[in-house]
């Protein structure tokens, strides 16, 4: 095995072993009941909204409460998009490090992401007051779609670049091989020319004998 494909095959280890915590990560949770699942929602609300929101402290405590229940639902929508989102990546990625239509793999990541979705809503109706909805599916996929999305442009601008590169290297290889060959043409072109000229010269010796 070479250098090369051991750097792959760790590679391959480390993403995959990243993902299956995210998805460990996306069950555990799900496995919460709604009250505690609430409750460690309702403490990183809190957090995002003091550090977000300006003079949060100095506000009353009836308006800081309507701020956290104003932003309590999206930042959880959030979260979830951010779960599938580094899930569909990660998996993109470790897909990608087999040779293959770049597309394919990019379709099959955000195929695993949304059969995760799914499934990861069907779960929630095993835990203690939690439901499932089709929504939340559209939600966790819109994560995976936008993150694996980014991933796959900047995977390919990468690849793009680096093509550049490659084709740049070549042709400055080229060059002096080039170079050198031109070189040859013109000392060719030089000796023909200067054995032409020996000839003419000759000729003329033996009609000026002749005379």
């Amino acid at each position: 095995m070479t250098k090369k494909e051991k750097q792959v095959l760790l590679l391959r280890i480390l993403l995959g072993v990243l993902i299956v915590c995210n998805m460990a990560v996306i069950f555990l949770f799900s496995s919460q009941s709604a009250k505690k699942s609430a409750a460690i929602s309702q403490k990183v609300t809190n957090a995002v909204v003091e550090t977000v929101t300006k003079d949060y402290g100095e506000k009353p405590a009836g308006e800081q409460n309507a701020i956290v229940r104003k932003a309590h639902t999206p930042i959880r929508k959030l979260a979830h998009m951010l779960e599938f989102g580094s899930l569909a990546t990660l998996s993109f990625l470790f897909l990608i490090t087999w040779r293959g239509k770049i597309l394919w793999r990019y379709a099959a990541s955000l195929g695993f992401a949304l059969v995760y979705a799914a499934t990861d809503e069907l779960h929630q109706l095993f835990s203690d007051g939690r439901g499932a909805r089709l929504s939340d599916v559209f939600i966790d996929f819109s994560g995976a779609f936008i993150a694996c999305t980014l991933a796959l442009i900047i995977v390919m601008l990468v690849r793009r670049i680096k093509k550049s590169a490659t084709a740049d290297s070549s042709a400055t290889e080229q060059k002096p091989t080039f170079v050198v060959f031109v070189s040859q043409m013109f000392s060719r072109f030089q000796f023909f020319v200067s054995g032409q000229i020996s000839k003419l010269k000759e000729v003329h010796k033996k009609k000026e004998k002749e005379k």
